[in-house]
C-alpha cells in the first residue's frame, strides 16, 4: 500500500506532499527533509529503492523534479518505479512538458 508521494525539486524544496496515510504533523518536515537529502545525495547509478524508517522508498528524477513513494512491504517496487514513470508522462502530457513551474 502507498504510504506517501512527494515531489521535490533538485535545489531541495518539496513541492507536493500527499500522505495516504496519517502521520504526525510534526514529524513530517523531518521525514521530507531526510528523504529528499537522501535521494539527491544517491549517486546517478544507485538502485532507485531503499528502506528508510520502515518505509520501502522508490524514487525518480525527472529533469529537475524528484518523485517519491513511501510504500509497505507488500508493494511491488517496480511496479511502483513503472506507476511514476506513467505519472510523469501524464503530467508531461497535461503540461506539455514536466517542469516544476508547470507542476505547481
Amino acid at each position: 500500500m502507498y504510504k506517501f508521494l512527494l515531489i521535490a525539486n533538485c535545489e531541495r524544496r518539496l513541492r507536493y506532499a500527499y500522505y495516504f496515510y496519517p502521520v504526525d504533523k510534526a514529524k513530517r518536515p523531518s521525514l521530507e527533509a531526510a528523504l529528499i537529502n537522501k535521494c539527491l545525495s544517491r549517486n546517478q547509478n544507485s538502485c532507485s529503492f531503499f528502506l528508510h524508517d520502515g518505509f520501502n522508498i522508490v524514487y525518480r528524477r525527472t529533469g529537475q523534479l524528484i518523485v517519491i513513494i513511501g510504500t509497505d512491504d507488500d508493494e511491488n517496487n517496480l511496479a511502483v518505479y513503472e506507476f511514476v514513470r506513467a505519472f510523469i508522462q501524464v503530467l508531461d502530457a497535461y503540461f506539455s512538458g514536466v517542469t516544476e513551474k508547470k507542476a505547481m
